[in-house]
């Protein structure tokens, strides 16, 4: 059955909205699989890429301030932590696959935008003359809700479309590679001589062409440390260094290292010696 016939005979038979199946998988490439009829949505964000693969339908998407729509046999691939909602939608029955973002079976996004998402389209692939017909009747059986066998069987198939085109990688072993170290390694560089500045996420990720959120996951598989928490354990070494080095007040000495707040500046540096700046300079001083 083609898929536009297919789509008119689950609208026919679907009058009310209908509920959305959501199923977990541990140890597998994606977390969580939603097959539902979407409706508009307000703002959010999510912790994982989410890969959306529109069956039947039409619908238009708000990210970052941008308008994408999507239709049915296209892909739409959302970075995770990017602020999405749907503004509307015409018979949207939706796909939606989440990615986690760390073990070594999950799948990772090769082609990461600074827009913070990818839309896909069918004459991107080679394959979606194969999928068309296969994927919708595997997940929507009339009335029925999919078995959850089914259901993963249709995930799998969608990212081996995306695997096969080169958008995404799976079964990665999980060691760094030299270029994203070395691009990490600008911005340690970068944090280094602008710590007694004002730094952001967002300034880290634009020296690499980078979206905020991938930028995050990024720096984290690579140092194992979130992004703040890497420039306020510079700082407060910086500041260690200038308590015990120079008599300048303790005021002084958190601005020169970055800190603009005393008491977020006392919080984090207990955070990471355990005392407080003026303890930690007179336990120095004996």
């Amino acid at each position: 059955m083609k898929l536009t016939n297919y789509a008119e005979n689950v609208t026919e038979k679907t009058e009310k909205k209908r509920q959305s199946e959501v199923t977990f998988f541990s140890d597998e490439l994606f977390s969580e699989v939603r097959i539902s009829e979407e409706i508009q949505n307000l703002p959010h964000i999510k912790e994982t890429t989410e890969i959306k693969f529109m069956l039947f339908g039409e619908a238009d998407f708000l990210i970052e301030n941008q308008g994408v729509s999507l239709k049915a046999g296209e892909f739409l691939i959302i970075e995770s932590f990017v602020v999405h909602s749907m503004v509307g939608s015409k018979d949207a029955v939706i796909c939606t696959i989440s990615l986690p973002t760390e073990g070594e079976k999950s799948a990772r996004f090769l082609k990461p935008s600074s827009k913070g998402f990818l839309k896909i389209s069918r004459e991107e692939t080679d394959v979606f003359s194969e999928i068309s017909d296969l994927v919708p009747q595997m997940v929507l059986k009339k009335d029925e809700l999919s078995s959850k066998a089914l259901v993963k069987g249709a995930a799998l198939i969608l990212i081996g479309v995306l695997e096969e085109a080169g958008f995404i990688e799976t079964d990665r072993e999980n060691v760094p590679e030299i270029y994203d170290t070395d691009r990490i390694e600008q911005v340690k560089e970068y944090v280094h001589k602008s710590y007694g500045e004002e730094i952001t996420i967002t300034s880290a990720a634009n020296i690499l062409g980078l979206h905020p959120g991938y930028f995050c996951r990024l720096f984290k598989k690579e140092t194992g440390k979130t992004f703040i928490n890497y420039v306020n354990s510079y700082r407060i070494s910086q500041a260690r260094r200038k308590l015990l080095q120079r008599n300048s007040n303790i005021t002084e000495i958190m601005y020169e290292s970055g800190f603009s707040n005393y008491g977020y500046f006392n919080r984090v540096f207990k955070q990471y010696t355990g005392c407080s700046p003026t303890e930690y300079r007179r336990r120095a001083s004996k």
